[in-house]
């Protein structure tokens, strides 16, 4: 048995933050590319045997819907993100000062998968203010100015943690915040009001700013992932056995 562990080696596992970067932004292009592709033949009729079958299959890429394929890729994507950032958190675990926000942010992307996955933030309308009106609220967007709220708070409580990070870091964080937020609340309030003014959401603005907006959240969240990994740099993870 002794011989056994013996002959174990320590392998190193390198992770390329950079290859899985391209990876996610190539998978996000396919995605919206397929999204405009099937909204265009639906409403042009000019894609032939093609109308058909985008008009009664468009739901699986429709990157504004649940349940389908886009859906399931920011998923799994905000929950790796959720991952890495826990890792991160154990990673300095030698460092006392700076290491419980890995650990709440691990939290809060772990939180945006379960919304995700789940529409939770669909429960907010019960902190809609009275005042809003009812066309407003059957519209979907009444989730917007509480979490316009909320994210404001969480992002002055990071503040002081941010600029001590190293200024790559700090960076690549505030662009990836700035991309999310700005498709996920910039976006969604702009279109709140298309939505409002059309009466409904089938006009062609709608339906850019809705595709801007999910394309925005996906790549906000690669930035975030790349950068979390990116903070890893010069980091080799030890795996005790054969390596595979």
């Amino acid at each position: 048995m002794g011989g056994e562990l013996g002959r174990e080696e320590a392998s190193t596992i390198r992770i390329n933050q950079r290859i899985i970067l391209f990876v996610l932004l190539g998978a996000v292009a396919i995605l919206v590319l397929l999204h405009m592709s099937m909204q265009f033949c639906d409403s042009r009729n000019v894609c032939g045997a093609w109308t058909e079958v985008s008009l009664k299959r468009r739901y699986i890429f429709d990157l504004s819907g649940e349940g389908n394929i886009p859906t399931w890729f920011s998923v799994v994507q905000l929950a790796a993100t959720s991952l890495a950032l826990f890792a991160t958190f154990f990673i300095h675990k030698d460092r006392r000062k700076g290491r419980l926000p890995w650990l709440m942010l691990g939290a809060l992307f772990l939180y945006l998968s379960l919304d995700e996955a789940t529409d939770l933030h669909g429960l907010w309308i019960n902190a809609a203010p009275e005042g809003m009106s009812l066309q407003v609220a059957r519209s979907g967007f009444d989730w917007v100015l509480p979490g316009s709220i909320l994210v404001l708070l969480v992002s002055l409580s990071f503040l002081p943690w941010l600029v001590r990070l190293p200024r790559r870091t700090a960076v690549l964080f505030f662009i990836a915040a700035a991309t999310y937020v700005f498709g996920g609340m910039g976006l969604e309030a702009v279109g709140a009001f298309t939505y409002l003014a059309e009466a409904n959401s089938s006009n062609i603005l709608y339906a850019l700013v809705a595709t801007a907006e999910e394309a925005l959240e996906m790549i906000g969240v690669t930035i975030m992932l790349y950068a979390v990994l990116d903070s890893w740099r010069g980091r080799q993870f030890i795996v005790i056995g054969d390596a595979l």
